[in-house]
């Protein structure tokens, strides 16, 4: 798959949002399931590496949703650290303070026609309620998995509190589909 993903972005792009869209509890349980579960673990790691910043983005999501729903089963530590690093790579080149997302390459440069696809696909990830719902599992995943109360800075929830925070950010939802952030923030 690294190898496909690698040199047919599309591709990856169009595997990653099918299983963004499918990404439902059981779904994740199921894709992880029985012997396959390295294999699927290896898929999203490949789709992690694309060279799609949708694509990406798209496995920084399945993977924050997995944090979330507690199945990685002693892999959270790893899977935390990539969606860390890729919320800090997407923080430099798609900032949430710009008016316009820029889906810049490494090396500076701009696409209009790749900036304007990145945008509508970042609206689309909180289209229906169901998706924008796993958004905010994410968010409020640190504080609603320990018991009410914010784990220590080390915890991998942080991850993908952090992943779904910079998404939030981006979609930038009118403020009552927020309400459920409210009992995650501290004072």
């Amino acid at each position: 798959a690294r190898d496909v993903f690698q040199t047919n972005p599309a591709f990856a792009e169009f595997v990653s949002k099918l299983l963004w869209i499918a990404w439902e509890p059981e779904s994740q349980r199921s894709f992880l399931q029985g012997e396959h579960g390295k294999e699927a673990l290896g898929l999203l790691g490949a789709l992690f590496e694309s060279p799609s910043v949708i694509a990406r983005v798209c496995a920084g999501l399945l993977l924050s949703c997995l944090l979330a729903s507690d199945l990685l089963e002693g892999k959270e530590m790893q899977a935390a650290v990539g969606v860390h690093s890729l919320v800090e790579d997407l923080i430099s080149c798609c900032p949430v303070w710009l008016s316009s997302p820029k889906a810049s390459d490494p090396s500076g440069k701009t696409d209009g026609k790749a900036d304007a696809e990145f945008a509508a696909f970042i609206q689309s990830l909180g289209q229906s309620e169901d998706r924008f719902a796993r958004l905010l599992d994410c968010a409020t995943a640190p504080w609603r998995l320990n018991g009410d109360t914010l784990p220590d800075e080390e915890h991998p929830l942080w991850a993908c509190c952090a992943f779904a925070m910079w998404t939030l950010l981006k979609l930038a939802p009118k403020p009552p589909r927020l309400v459920a952030l409210r009992m995650a923030l501290p004072a």
